[in-house]
C-alpha cells in the first residue's frame, strides 16, 4: 500500500513531468490544434487543470465519508494511466476544456497553483485512507487514491503532449514545403491559376509521365487552364503525403465532373520539389486512361 508521502511525491513529478514538455513552447505552438488531434498544448493542460480541480474541490467533502470498518478497497497498483485504456468516453462535459487559458503562462501558472493547492492539501491533513469518495468512472477512492489518480491522470496525458510539442518542432522548411502543397492543391481544385502561378518558379518544369516530355510554367498553366474549363467540381482526395528535404511525395485521387455529367476519379503519383519558397520540379505519374474524357 503507498503511502500519502509517496502518491504526493508521485503527483508532483506527473505535473513535473508536464512542465518540463512546455518550456519554450511559442504563443503560435501553444494554440495550434494539429490535424488529426482532438486538443492543442492548450487545451490538454486546461482539461488537466479542470480535473485536478475537480479533485480537489472532491477532496473537501473526503473528511465527511468515512470508510465502513473493513469495506473493500480500489487497489493502489491499478491507478496508473493504464487504468484510462479502454475505460470509455468520460462523462459529457467532465473536464471539458473551453479555450480559459489564452497564452501559455496561464495555462502554466494554473497547472503549478492547483498542484500546489493538491500537495498543501494532502499534506496538512491528517488519515487519508480511513475516507472516501467515489469517482464518475472508475469506484471509491481513499484520499491518499484520489491523489494517485490525479498523478494518473496527469501521465495518462503526457504522451499527448509530447506528440503536440513534437508538431510544434518540426523544422520550418518542412512547415513551409507543406504550406506550399496544400496551396497548390487548393488553388487548382477552384481554378485559380494565378495563385498557381504565384506558387511555381519561374523556371519550373513539370514533367508528365503520359507525354514523356517536360512543360515550362504557361505550358502547365495553359494546360491546366484547359483542364478546369473543362472539368468541375474538382477535388482532392490525398492518399498520402510524404515530406522529404527539398520537397514532398503525393498519391491522390483527383475527382472531377465532365460537362456531360461523366464522373473522373484519376489515381495520381506526383514527386514535387521546392526551393525558396516556391515550386521548382514536379513529377507526374497518371493512367492516362483515367483522364481522358477530359481531353477528348
Amino acid at each position: 500500500m503507498i503511502d500519502a508521502v509517496d502518491a504526493v511525491a508521485r503527483f508532483e513529478r506527473s505535473t513535473l513531468s508536464f512542465l518540463d514538455v512546455l518550456d519554450g513552447v511559442s504563443e503560435e505552438a501553444w494554440r495550434i490544434r494539429p490535424a488529426g488531434e482532438d486538443w492543442s498544448l492548450a487545451e490538454t493542460v486546461e482539461h488537466v487543470v479542470l480535473s485536478n480541480r475537480a479533485v480537489r474541490a472532491a477532496l473537501e467533502q473526503l473528511l465527511g465519508t468515512p470508510l465502513p470498518p473493513g469495506s473493500q478497497r480500489f487497489d493502489d497498483a491499478a491507478i496508473s494511466a493504464i487504468m484510462f485504456d479502454g475505460a470509455g468516453p468520460a462523462p459529457p462535459g467532465l473536464a471539458e476544456p473551453k479555450g480559459r487559458f489564452a497564452t501559455r503562462a496561464e495555462g502554466i501558472a494554473a497547472l503549478v497553483e492547483i498542484r500546489n493547492e493538491l500537495v498543501r492539501w494532502a499534506r496538512e491533513t491528517p488519515d487519508l485512507r480511513s475516507h472516501g469518495l467515489p469517482h464518475p468512472v472508475f469506484g471509491v477512492f481513499d484520499g491518499v487514491q484520489w491523489i494517485l489518480f490525479a498523478a494518473a491522470h496527469t501521465d495518462n496525458h503526457l504522451p499527448q503532449l509530447r506528440a503536440l510539442r513534437a508538431h510544434a518542432r518540426t523544422p520550418v522548411a518542412a512547415q513551409e514545403t507543406e504550406a506550399i502543397a496544400s496551396a497548390l492543391f487548393a488553388a487548382i481544385a477552384r481554378g485559380d491559376l494565378g495563385a498557381v502561378r504565384e506558387l511555381y518558379s519561374p523556371d519550373v518544369e513539370i514533367w508528365h509521365n503520359v507525354t514523356g516530355k517536360t512543360q515550362t510554367r504557361e505550358e502547365n498553366l495553359s494546360l491546366l487552364r484547359y483542364f478546369t474549363g473543362r472539368v468541375s467540381e474538382l477535388r482532392y482526395e490525398v492518399l498520402a503525403r510524404e515530406l522529404f528535404e527539398g520537397g514532398f511525395v503525393q498519391r491522390h485521387v483527383l475527382h472531377g465532373k465532365l460537362e456531360s455529367g461523366e464522373l473522373i476519379a484519376a489515381p495520381v503519383c506526383l514527386v514535387v520539389y521546392v526551393s525558396g519558397g516556391r515550386i521548382t520540379r514536379i513529377f507526374e505519374y497518371l493512367d492516362r486512361r483515367s483522364v481522358r474524357a477530359a481531353f477528348d
